[in-house]
């Protein structure tokens, strides 16, 4: 099930891809400045006491900057919160587990796979320890965060952060915000390539547009003829 999300979502990436090279070259014409990240990562995950109970890395290169630094997670927060609690707190008997769990290729704790990073139960607290509300997650953009939300989990299951469900519930997280800068990528781009050639104007000067002005401009664009 999980190798089938990731090829569906790779599918639609790589389709997504096609997209964005044909505008690439009008869209970045500017070379990249001195001390620009070679690589842009977003990194989701959720932790308990800062500590990573499961995280994944995925490329942020693949969505046009307009998208990738306009992520609004803020309606989905408390659904997020909410899958997390519920495997958090399920009994042994609920959980699925794997021996392929806690260990990679280097033997260190974690696993790795694919060109993601995955990581799982680095820190296991106490028995005796009561981690109250210092449960949160977070998806950040190379180390800066775009949402972060602190929750509670009543009758936390220690073992859970060992199963094979908390990571699957972060890949089907991943999955939806993949989704979601996708289709919101998408979006930006057909609406940049309405104004470049309605108006004549070049890509940054788009993207140079103050909110209003552009939605004014595009309104325009779409308005039916006569009005």
């Amino acid at each position: 099930m999980e190798q089938t999300i990731i090829q569906e979502c790779a599918a639609a990436v790589a389709s997504h891809q096609v997209l964005v090279q044909q505008f690439a070259s009008a869209m970045s014409r500017e070379p990249a400045g001195e001390g620009a990240p070679k690589q842009a990562l977003f990194k989701f995950g959720v932790y308990v006491q800062k500590q990573i109970i499961a995280e994944r890395v995925f490329t942020a290169d693949v969505y046009n900057p307009p998208a990738r630094y306009s992520v609004n997670l803020r309606p989905l927060a408390s659904r997020i919160m909410s899958d997390f609690q519920y495997v958090l707190r399920q009994p042994n008997r609920r959980l699925n587990f794997s021996a392929y769990l806690g260990k990679d290729a280097s033997g260190e704790n974690g696993f790795y796979a694919l060109d993601q990073f995955y990581y799982n139960g680095l820190v296991l607290p106490k028995s005796e320890d009561e981690p109250g509300d210092d449960f949160s997650f977070s998806l950040k953009l190379n180390d800066n965060f775009i949402i972060e939300r602190n929750f509670k989990v009543a009758n936390f299951n220690h073992k859970a952060v060992h199963s094979l469900d908390i990571v699957e519930r972060t890949n089907e997280w991943v999955e939806k915000i993949q989704s979601h800068i996708l289709k919101a990528d998408t979006r930006l781009m057909w609406e940049e390539y309405e104004l470049v050639n309605r108006y004549n104007i070049s890509y940054q000067d788009v993207r140079n547009l103050a909110p209003e002005k552009r939605e004014l401009m595009l309104r325009r664009i779409h308005a039916p003829a006569g009005n």
